[in-house]
């Protein structure tokens, strides 16, 4: 076990020692309390997070100045205090969708900073960060803010003779040929987004999520625990159910779990089927994005609850009974963490968008599912007076 473990553990120093705890509390408890020392009053127009460690490897920028990007910036900082409450040693720390990897910097850079890591790394007892994804394309918005990053440099300081400047992640990920490179994993994941804000154990494993995340946990004795899980690959709920499957027993008390996509995809779901009978305690709520947070209160968490979700479960009055408890809920993280008044009134109109399309979607499956069993049992009568 452990001579697999050193070669898993991609750019690390030293050994992973899966010491597992499963009586354990987890990051939850500490998160929540950096959730409410660092977060009230926080502006998604910050170029700073106020304890970054000082330095060329920014929260927002590479080396160099040159900017990363992210569909979830806003959210970086709340990735960074889970890192920083990661409490347990020989613990799992997992990112599903990381993209180019700004999620995952701002993550690994609070495991850097949590307390107690020089005693974690004499030990060997750090915490494995894995993240999975692709890895094999740059999207095309990050090529054009990366190119018009170029471009401003070369037409403010640099003279016509002098060679282009490159942004570096297009510089790791290009051929001489110009082509696209497939292998990011560890050119622009691992050494420009990660390595430089995170000295323990790292991985990234590139595949099908569905596929090789149930692998790799495979791997582990099954009291190894999950501290921080974070997911921003599931665009559906067959996907959540594919992807996530894996980590679910290995959520314990007190487990971190980001939800990146959540006002978009897991809203219904996760509030009705966790949050509202106490198995789970929302965090925070960005009113910035669709990014929410969760701390497990209950554990295990049923799989089954995940596995057997539908929006038919339910009437259309127990689903506006749960629309209003999840208003209750943002009205509460705003009286917790004092966002501007436009923010709390925008999330509220996409949690109020999301919930009537998601109501007429489920409305209109029932229709067709009414429909095709009334052709069907017409066209069984028609057989019998035949």
């Amino acid at each position: 076990m452990e001579t697999f473990v050193v070669a898993f553990a991609f750019a690390a120093p030293m050994a992973f020692n899966p010491v597992g705890s499963a009586g354990a509390v987890g990051a939850g408890d500490h998160f929540l309390r950096l959730l409410k020392e660092v977060m009230p009053g926080y502006s998604s127009n910050s170029s700073a997070i106020a304890g970054w460690p000082a330095g060329p490897h920014g929260p927002y920028t590479i080396e160099g100045g040159w900017p990363i990007y992210s569909e979830t910036s806003a959210y970086c900082v709340v990735m960074w205090l889970s890192g920083k409450a990661v409490a347990g040693s020989g613990t799992l720390v997992v990112e599903m969708g990381t993209l180019l990897g700004h999620s995952s910097r701002c993550l690994a850079s609070g495991l850097e900073l949590r307390q107690g890591v020089a005693q974690l790394r004499k030990a060997a007892a750090e915490s494995l960060y894995l993240a999975f994804d692709f890895f094999r394309s740059v999207p095309s918005p990050a090529k054009k803010l990366f190119r018009d990053a170029e471009a401003a440099r070369a037409s403010l300081w640099l003279p016509f003779w002098l060679n282009k400047p490159h942004h570096p992640v297009l510089a790791a990920v290009q051929h001489a040929s110009g082509a696209s490179s497939r292998g990011y994993d560890k050119r622009v994941w691992g050494a420009l987004m990660v390595d430089p804000v995170y000295h323990g154990p790292h991985r990234a494993v590139p595949g099908d999520i569905g596929k090789v995340a149930p692998a790799t946990l495979a791997t582990f004795a099954p009291e190894v625990p999950i501290e921080v899980f974070s997911i921003d690959s599931a665009k559906s709920h067959d996907q959540f159910i594919n992807q996530a499957a894996s980590v679910w027993p290995r959520l314990r008390v007190g487990s971190v779990i980001h939800l990146l996509d959540f006002v978009k995809h897991q809203l219904h779901f996760f509030i009705a089927e966790f949050v509202l009978p106490g198995h789970v305690e929302v965090a925070y709520a960005s009113f910035f994005s669709s990014c929410w947070s969760f701390v497990v209160r209950r554990a295990p968490l049923d799989w089954a609850r995940v596995r057997r979700f539908s929006f038919a479960s339910r009437t259309a009055a127990q689903w506006a009974a749960v629309a209003s408890e999840i208003d209750a809920i943002i009205l509460r993280q705003a009286a917790n963490f004092h966002p501007p008044p436009s923010a709390l009134a925008d999330l509220q109109r996409r949690v109020r968008d999301q919930h009537r399309f998601k109501l007429g979607a489920a409305a209109l499956r029932r229709m067709k599912t009414r429909s095709v069993a009334a052709r069907e049992s017409q066209a069984r009568v028609r057989q019998v007076d035949t």
